[in-house]
């Protein structure tokens, strides 16, 4: 358990935010959509908190997760219909459009 995890999540260093991370991708795996996970910065715990008996109430200290699932599908064909043919990446017949970036004329 001390490799890094092949799942995305970059701070999810503790097994249990890799768990926490493994078992969202594998929930979504399979499902129309595109999941991204943001492990973010360590909240302290509250002051109220003792780790020696942690029945007595407060809160521990924790990660915040920030959870994004990008539908596909309608939903998707929808926002593209919505946007002008100058911020799409090609047209409706499949030509370049507007924000199209051809790679082959970079020098780098």
């Amino acid at each position: 358990m001390t490799a890094p995890d092949p799942v995305p999540g970059q701070l999810a260093r503790t097994r249990w935010a890799r768990g926490l991370v493994r078992a969202l991708y594998r929930e979504q795996r399979g499902r129309s959509g595109a999941l991204r996970v943001e492990v973010g910065r360590r909240m302290p715990g509250s002051r109220s908190y003792d780790p020696a008996n942690p029945g007595e109430g407060g809160l521990p200290p924790a990660r915040t997760f920030r959870l994004q699932i990008a539908l596909g599908g309608v939903v998707a064909r929808r926002a593209v219909t919505r946007l002008p043919y100058s911020r799409r990446i090609y047209t409706d017949q499949g030509d370049p459009a507007g924000a199209h970036n051809d790679s082959t004329g970079r020098d780098w």
